[in-house]
């Protein structure tokens, strides 16, 4: 889908890059779904800004009506990013294997019917 994807991440106060966020369309199990992901440089961890992130994409997503369903795919081992996306009103739909990681599906369903 055309106009997905990462955006950079920029600190308000110092200007400074902090990372990536956005919406990613990914085939998991032969069905196209979108992912709500994001990528913090290691020193800005545990501050707030992926709990942010992940918040403002899932708002972007529903008020440009992308989906129906906006998941995150999170290593079971990252407790740091589970607890992003249960802030950000997902639970966990089901485990699988993507891209040879044991990975949680996380989800939330919202209020518009994607239109695309």
């Amino acid at each position: 889908m055309q106009g997905l994807g990462h955006l950079a991440v920029i600190e308000k106060d110092s200007g400074e890059f902090i990372g990536m966020g956005g919406i990613l369309p990914r085939e998991i199990e032969g069905k196209i779904v979108f992912e709500i992901s994001y990528s913090l440089k290691p020193r800005f961890w545990k501050k707030g800004y992926g709990t942010e992130i992940a918040k403002q994409m899932k708002i972007f997503g529903n008020e440009n009506k992308i989906a129906n369903q906006f998941i995150s795919i999170i290593d079971k081992n990252n407790l740091d990013s589970i607890n992003v996306a249960k802030k950000n009103n997902m639970k966990i739909l089901y485990e699988t294997e993507y891209l040879g990681m044991n990975v949680f599906i996380f989800g939330t369903e919202t209020i518009q019917k994607n239109t695309l």
